[in-house]
């Protein structure tokens, strides 16, 4: 039967984020301290103590804590502890609010930052001996309930012996219960604080605690010293912990760096070893050690598609440019859940691909295909999905729409696809001046409303003589349906002859990707023929003799 329980506090429902907005430094660190009651340090020991844990490097993190829970506290201690965060971390952006309970005797406080995780609700809730804490919490800056971590802030019965043992027992079963019916099964569930488990790990409140079943814990240490927390005149004990739960230990979502007991992110704070130095500043806050713990975020994914076209040839490659990348706001590459995503379209989006980004990577580039098969309007659907746990921001859609176009057809004729063009000048004396005739260039419409441009890039003439001149300039963006006039021009010269030019247009669709070349050859051709004056004369002259050849004289 369920003891009583309250819940202190629950927070609004957190709205759908459209728009990424992660926290300054959001990595996750947790620490769990029994700071014995009636021993309240001195100020310069808070400081240094609350300074130390964000000074404290594990597995290549060191960070501010993002929640400090606290038990055996006095009536007012758990805003002293507030405000020494503050003091030592809000210039750094730390702004740190207190959850307190009353556990009976004593009083467990849950202090957190605000920049880095969003209070959700606290429940207070009887294991038998006393009150315990539970307080729920979602880092800043996702959306997901997959992303919650549910912190249960204990204090179990204290003392060896075979009674104390089985009290410890009785209140692990209820933690265990309590948060199947609060939490879920699949909760993130990190159950902390002074348990008090003399008899190591042969306790059986410790062998509960990791038993099969729902809400099961694992330990990310051993009962070595060099994890003790305990010890008035030396540490000769291990009863304080953080033991999560097994779905913060399958390295998806939010889950506890690391994988296995001796890399795992996870310290007793200030004991570096059998008999080292420990801190003044921790040995005088308690005769318990901090116990210290990190967590990777989830995934946080962020998409950015460029390259989107408006307008291709048919056939042409077009592509879209799809970048993804990982932004957990951490502070090194294994504070966060790698994201796993898979790129697909529908429609016009042809192209798909599949990825996987680690923070700070710097993000995964992608070229995701598009129907250019067949001209007319195009429409499709790009989609970004992330099946990383609890990842932020996890679906992502963009429409694209675009047109696809016929090749431009240039053609001497309007009505068909007339790619030479001879024009002949025909007989002309060399009076009778500049001689004139018109010409156009047609871009033919291939695929009604569908058709590219055509650009008129160069022309190479062959003109030996000179004589012929085309008044056509380079073109651009010739639409469909269209024509560009020209002019073609020979001036004759005094020499009576035969006479031709040839003009080769160089065109090419307009500059969209797929553009492809294409030619026109135009050619001109004139006969010069005397003037009729000149004709008679040259054969009045031709009979008198006078262009009769001169007689030799014959040698003597």
């Amino acid at each position: 039967m369920l003891r009583r329980i309250s819940i202190v506090a629950v927070a609004v429902a957190l709205p759908l984020l459209t728009v990424l907005t992660p926290a300054a430094n959001a990595q996750l660190r947790i620490v769990a301290h029994n700071v014995e009651l009636g021993e309240t340090p001195a100020a310069s020991n808070w400081g240094d103590l609350v300074q130390g844990f964000g000074n404290q490097t594990i597995n290549g993190i060191a960070v501010r804590p993002a929640i400090y829970a606290l038990t055996e506290l006095q009536i007012g201690e758990a805003n002293t502890v507030k405000t020494y965060l503050n003091n030592v971390y809000g210039s750094q952006g730390g702004s740190y609010q207190v959850s307190e309970i009353d556990a009976g005797g004593e009083r467990y406080a849950v202090a957190y930052d605000t920049s880095k995780v969003t209070y959700l609700a606290s429940y207070t809730f009887d294991i038998g001996t006393r009150n315990s804490q539970l307080v729920r919490f979602r880092p800043v800056g996702y959306t997901s309930s997959a992303a919650d971590l549910w912190v249960f802030n204990s204090h179990l019965k204290a003392f060896s012996g075979s009674a104390n043992e089985s009290t410890r027992l009785s209140e692990v079963n209820y933690l265990r219960t309590f948060a199947g019916y609060v939490a879920g099964a699949d909760a993130n569930i990190v159950f902390l604080g002074d348990f008090n488990f003399t008899s190591g790990a042969s306790e059986p409140g410790y062998t509960q605690m990791l038993a099969a079943g729902d809400h099961q814990a694992f330990d990310p240490a051993q009962f070595t010293s060099g994890q003790y927390t305990y010890g008035a005149d030396g540490l000769y004990s291990r009863i304080d912990f953080q033991l999560p739960t097994t779905e913060l230990n399958d390295n998806e979502g939010v889950d506890l760096i690391g994988t296995a007991v001796g890399n795992y992110s996870y310290i007793a704070y200030g004991n570096n070893g059998p008999f080292s130095p420990i801190p003044s500043a921790v040995v005088n806050a308690s005769d318990h050690l901090p116990v210290m713990a990190d967590y990777q975020l989830p995934a946080m994914m962020q998409v950015d598609v460029t390259d989107e076209p408006t307008r291709v040839i048919v056939g042409a490659d077009a592509e879209l440019s799809v970048a993804v990348e990982n932004v957990a706001d951490v502070v090194a590459a294994n504070g966060a859940d790698e994201l796993d995503y898979a790129i697909t379209g529908d429609n016009a989006v042809t192209g798909a691909d599949a990825g996987i980004d680690q923070a700070l990577g710097g993000g995964q580039n992608h070229n995701i295909a598009l129907d250019t098969a067949t001209a007319g309007a195009k429409s499709g659907t790009l989609h970004v999905d992330s099946s990383s746990q609890a990842a932020e921001n996890a679906s992502y859609s963009q429409n694209v729409s675009y047109q696809v176009v016929d090749h431009a057809n240039a053609s001497f004729s309007s009505g068909a696809d007339q790619n030479a063009l001879h024009i002949d000048f025909g007989v002309i004396t060399p009076g009778a001046g500049t001689q004139n005739a018109a010409g156009a260039i047609s871009n033919l419409e291939s695929t009604l409303g569908f058709t590219a441009g055509l650009d008129l890039d160069s022309i190479i003439e062959t003109d030996p003589d000179d004589l012929f001149t085309l008044l056509l300039n380079a073109f651009v963006n010739l639409d469909a349906g269209s024509q560009m006039n020209f002019t073609a021009q020979f001036n004759p010269n005094l020499t009576p002859g035969n006479y031709s030019a040839s003009y080769l247009l160089n065109l090419s669709d307009e500059d969209l990707p797929g553009a492809a070349a294409q030619q026109l050859t135009l050619t001109f051709d004139a006969q010069v023929i005397p003037e009729p004056a000149t004709a008679v004369l040259l054969l009045t002259l031709s009979a008198a003799g006078l262009f009769a050849r001169p007689r030799q004289r014959s040698q003597a």
